[in-house]
């Protein structure tokens, strides 16, 4: 038997909604599912241990480990990782994307689909 779930409407700055659209197509999933499981994810990972201000030192030094982990790939990030490490780490996004683009810098594409 099918149970129906309440429905929940947000609203979201354009470039998070596409990067939702992306990513979840990147997954083969729906938003509705990838957004259903994001937010589950967080509140498992909330429910596990009220914060004190030692475990806030904490989570912001594995916040910043996965941020250079993440820069040192030698991949250029997705707008979508930078998106997940500015949420969790509470670094401005758009900051972290001057970051990235300083680091990797996307070519130009020329007239011939050469770049």
């Amino acid at each position: 038997m099918v149970t129906k779930k309440p429905k929940v409407s947000i609203y979201l700055p354009p470039e998070i909604k596409e990067e939702l659209d992306n990513w979840a197509e990147e997954e083969n999933r729906s938003v509705s599912n990838l957004v259903e499981t994001i937010i589950r994810e967080a509140i498992t990972k909330r429910r596990k241990k009220p914060k004190t201000q030692s475990q806030e030192t904490e989570t912001d030094e594995i916040d910043a480990a996965a941020l250079l982990q993440l820069l040192a790939s030698g991949k250029r990030p997705t707008d979508g990782e930078v998106l997940v490490v500015a949420n969790e780490s509470g670094i401005d996004e758009e900051e972290l994307k001057k970051l990235r683009d300083r680091l990797f810098p996307q070519r130009k594409k020329t007239g011939n689909g050469a770049t």
